[in-house]
């Protein structure tokens, strides 16, 4: 057979025997992008007193956030924003109640990646200890609604009281109380964006909310005009019905909160 080849080809002899396969470069089989469902800056750490989270997108950077294991006692807003207050002025390392846009950060964050089959038991975790607190607890954010009479723009502030305050003016947070997702439910976009600083679409947050607690989001605001300027604690609490985005809070009233610390690691 090699003579066959050698008189057609008299260079085909020398060419077979140094064709030599062991280098020939086999290229790598590409991976799958990562999922959208996942992300790539995520981790999570179950520590002793928290679970440690990496990669929330918050407001201008990737923040390390720490979700304490226990509840902050029962205080006012006003009370708890003067503790968070006291934290940072003493570079503490106590823990404080987070935002509304803090605390959607996190649950956007653990509903992107309960399928990481790296995480998910503790990400299932996390959410049990999520969803059991706010079953039993109205939870306080440090997030306040000023609703304005006339033409004024309602105001949702968040880090109330903090160096690092902001505001955010929809042109009216009132409106009636339903399912986020309700045709009933007017009005609802625009505040709720407001309320958890997302572009997020009700539909997405919908289901995060669902995720979180396995029924539909709910708000509750003031549904009237109102004659004078007044102001309301937001919180987030669950019932067998819905997961409640609740807006109409008295400030005098006492609550407890979840506990955070978050640490901006990018910009």
């Amino acid at each position: 057979m090699e003579k066959i080849f050698t008189m057609i080809n008299p260079r085909l002899k020398q060419f077979m025997h140094e064709l030599n396969f062991d280098n020939v470069a086999i290229p790598e089989t590409k991976q799958a992008p990562p999922s959208q469902t996942t992300s790539a800056e995520f981790s999570l750490e179950d520590l002793t007193d928290c679970w440690r989270f990496a990669g929330i997108n918050y407001r201008n950077g990737i923040y390390l956030v720490d979700l304490a294991k226990a509840l902050q006692p029962s205080k006012t807003q006003d009370e708890h924003a003067e503790h968070k207050k006291q934290i940072i002025a003493n570079n503490s390392n106590e823990f404080y109640l987070p935002d509304y846009p803090l605390f959607h950060s996190m649950i956007t964050a653990l509903s992107q990646n309960k399928d990481n089959p790296q995480y998910k038991t503790k990400i299932e975790e996390a959410r049990q200890f999520l969803k059991d607190s706010a079953l039993k607890h109205w939870l306080m954010m440090l997030t306040r609604i000023q609703y304005n009479p006339g033409n004024k723009k309602d105001m949702v502030f968040h880090n109330y009281k903090q160096q690092d305050q902001y505001a955010i003016g929809p042109s009216s947070f009132k409106g009636p109380n339903g399912g986020i997702t309700n045709q009933d439910t007017s009005n609802a976009e625009e505040p709720i964006r407001a309320l958890l600083d997302t572009k997020q679409s009700m539909q997405e947050i919908n289901q995060i909310y669902k995720w979180l607690t396995d029924v539909d989001a709910y708000i509750s605001r003031a549904n009237f005009e109102v004659n004078n300027t007044i102001e309301h604690v937001a919180g987030f609490y669950a019932s067998s019905s819905w997961a409640n985005l609740n807006c109409n809070r008295n400030p005098s009233y006492s609550s407890e909160g979840l506990g955070v610390r978050a640490q901006k690691i990018l910009k």
